[in-house]
């Protein structure tokens, strides 16, 4: 299950990485993150794992799960400002013209 476990999180860090919207990435995160994601379907699998397994599972877990949430807030931030900065650039103002006259 750690092999598996790995597995969806270089998955998951490969897509938040390559995700070119916000909107890709969001979804993204529901694909993985989600209630019905790849990791909570993993997380519903501890249950098969002795008493002694489960805690250094559980803490493997938490781990990569704030793993993860770190990458899609700095990718999540990244794509806010390059979309800010795409916005900005379309929309200007030329302030030496003058007021139109009514």
């Amino acid at each position: 299950m750690t092999q598996k476990l790995e597995e969806i999180r270089a998955q998951a860090v490969s897509a938040f990485q390559g995700a070119t919207s916000s909107k890709e990435l969001y979804d993204l995160k529901v694909q993985f993150l989600g209630k019905q994601g790849s990791f909570s379907t993993i997380m519903k699998e501890m249950g098969k794992l002795s008493a002694e397994e489960k805690p250094v599972f559980g803490k493997l877990v938490n781990e990569v799960k704030q793993a993860l949430e770190s990458v899609y807030s700095e990718k999540e931030e990244s794509l806010r400002q390059a979309e800010l900065q795409a916005k900005l650039q379309s929309e200007s103002l030329d302030l030496t013209l003058p007021a139109p006259v009514e």
